[in-house]
């Protein structure tokens, strides 16, 4: 169990880093600082290195859900999608829409279904 909330942890940082930095750059004053973050170095590296720990935690899910893909995958998406939301409004100041909200139930019920089966 406890891999698996460190798995969870390490998809909220990682996903958070990422979604944060684009919603910096949404609201950057110009394109050149845009493109200059987005040259740095050190942030290209981390997009570069970033999928193999989001590999490794998707893979701890999966295996802690004892192979069940639909129930990881769901899982996934849901941690992703909440972090999207966070990360957005910290970010950008963009309030989390109605449409978001909908995803997030529909990822919800998608979760509690898959993990029945």
């Amino acid at each position: 169990m406890l891999l698996f909330v460190l798995a969870a942890v390490v998809q909220v940082v990682f996903f958070g880093v990422m979604f944060f930095l684009d919603a910096r750059q949404m609201i950057a004053p110009d394109w050149k600082s845009a493109f200059k973050l987005g040259l740095n170095p050190l942030v290209i590296i981390f997009y570069a290195f970033s999928m193999l720990p989001i590999w490794w935690s998707y893979r701890t899910q999966y295996l802690f859900l004892e192979g069940r893909f639909w129930v990881a995958s769901m899982v996934q998406i849901m941690i992703i999608q909440v972090t999207y939301m966070v990360a957005s409004y910290l970010g950008a100041r963009q309030m989390p829409s109605l449409r978001e909200g909908i995803a997030l139930g529909l990822i919800f019920v998608s979760v509690l279904i898959a993990g029945k089966r």
